[in-house]
């Protein structure tokens, strides 16, 4: 997993010596995990962890799409993990140094992002992964996306309270009085703190990300027993899937920010000429906050 092999350097640590006496086990465990949070509270660091990450996972997802059927779905899951990976960096990057008079317009393109990434795990936990053999065994996955869903909602709980109520975001979503949000001030957006947050889940979410390739690999898929046939009926439901994606701006995200062109796999005439030139337009002060290639 990522803790155990692709840490930034000045990162990598053996796990201390357990004694076989539990208490002195769970000591051990507590400073490795202490250790881990100080060096995360270095910006630098998680900026290196990001983008050794990414670095790994373009890897994967370089060029058009495989021939091999079998070969897609990990193309397919790398290219989102990479276009996840870019959009969490520059959101970390950009965040303590945005201009006040523009800190509503980072907001709603973080927001973008998050929208994305929910909607990601979503789509994996409630149509893709539910497509697959019995023995791909996805509940590891599963389980996976439990270690950083608090972050996520945490996340989105920051965002949205910086924004007014009534205001729409995300695939569908409005901002609204909650249990976080009794009332209808708007908070003051403070970049610190929405790296604070994110810090606190970046090392199991790219540790998730990472790995999620991995259980692709095509190896994995023949020995579960899926074929040909099934990876194009996954195919068709995500195309089904992504097509209800609001254009303006998850589709147009997607498009601006993926590492690779090939990705998102779009018509080409939606990625060049409708996002640059017609979609774009719509939100454009938001893509000043694109990570530029």
């Amino acid at each position: 997993m990522l803790l155990g092999r692709s840490l930034p350097q000045g990162m990598q640590i053996s796990w201390l010596p357990h004694s076989i006496d539990t208490y002195h086990h769970l000591l051990s465990c507590a400073v490795y995990f202490l250790i881990i949070s100080h060096s995360m509270s270095d910006p630098s660091t998680t900026i290196e962890l990001l983008k050794n990450t990414a670095s790994v996972v373009n890897k994967t997802c370089n060029g058009p799409a495989p021939a091999d059927a079998l070969k897609r779905p990990q193309w397919e899951m790398s290219g989102a993990h990479a276009l996840l990976i870019a959009g969490f960096l520059s959101i970390y990057e950009q965040a303590p140094s945005v201009l006040p008079v523009y800190h509503q317009d980072f907001v709603r393109y973080a927001l973008v992002w998050l929208a994305v990434l929910q909607d990601h795990h979503w789509f994996e936990e409630e149509l893709y992964f539910p497509m697959f053999p019995s023995k791909f065994e996805s509940e590891t996955i599963l389980k996976e996306h439990e270690a950083f869903h608090q972050g996520v909602l945490r996340t989105e709980e920051y965002l949205v309270s910086c924004l007014p109520i009534g205001e729409k975001w995300g695939h569908g979503k409005t901002v609204a009085l909650s249990e976080t949000r009794k009332n209808k001030d708007v908070v003051s957006f403070d970049g610190e703190y929405l790296r604070q947050i994110l810090e606190s889940y970046v090392v199991p979410l790219l540790d998730h990300l990472q790995a999620e390739i991995e259980y692709l690999e095509p190896a994995n898929l023949t020995a579960s027993g899926m074929t040909e046939a099934d990876v194009i009926h996954t195919e068709d439901v995500s195309k089904a899937h992504f097509t209800t994606m609001p254009m303006s701006t998850i589709l147009t995200f997607a498009v601006l920010v993926s590492p690779n062109k090939e990705f998102p796999p779009a018509p080409s005439f939606i990625k060049y000429p409708l996002v640059p030139w017609v979609f774009y337009w719509f939100h454009r002060s938001w893509w000043q906050f694109v990570p530029k290639k």
